[in-house]
């Protein structure tokens, strides 16, 4: 029953707006809160919601552990760039610690976009991974063996190679995977 749904949606919308944060990772354990729900329907629609809300946070998770790169233009994403990073400008560059400098400052995790459903040792493991390859990229010069890499996990799981900056996600992440 359609007017059903839009109760349904209308009281989720209800109770995500209470929390603090509205997007992202927040949005999803909001949604997640609710899909244990004993109606059918509800968890039905929340499933498929939730769905919606974490198909775009695994494809910044991808990119950010499969290439160092940070794409995420709505702050919605766990991981956020340092807006007082040392190695932005060219000031920085002088420095002679401008790599301990960098890997300090670069990237900072944002627990509460971090999704209750998801470990925070997992969510500090992925800050890790994606700022160790953006560190080599930007402080070390040296990008073509994450290319490298992703080309030979491709190959090795006995897919085609990604093309370099794409997700190469499948997208398959289903909710109770979540």
């Amino acid at each position: 029953d359609p007017l059903e749904r839009l109760q349904v949606m209308a009281s989720l919308i209800e109770s995500c707006l209470q929390a603090s944060t509205h997007s992202g990772g927040a949005l999803a354990s909001c949604l997640d809160a609710h899909r244990r729900h004993g109606d059918p329907l509800v968890q039905a629609l929340v499933g498929r919601t939730l769905k919606s809300v974490l198909t775009p946070l695994a494809e910044m998770v991808h990119l950010w552990v499969h290439e160092g790169e940070l794409h995420d233009q709505f702050g919605e994403f766990f991981v956020q760039p340092q807006q007082d990073s040392a190695f932005q400008g060219h000031a920085a560059q002088s420095h002679p610690n401008t790599g301990a400098l960098e890997w300090r400052s670069s990237h900072v995790l944002r627990e509460d976009m971090v999704p209750r459903f998801l470990p925070l040792e997992l969510a500090n493991e992925v800050l890790v991974l994606g700022k160790s390859l953006n560190f080599m990229r930007r402080a070390c010069g040296d990008s073509q063996w994450v290319r490298h890499a992703m080309r030979s996990s491709a190959a090795a799981q006995g897919q085609p190679s990604p093309p370099v900056g794409s997700l190469g996600l499948s997208a398959g992440l289903s909710v109770g995977e979540a």
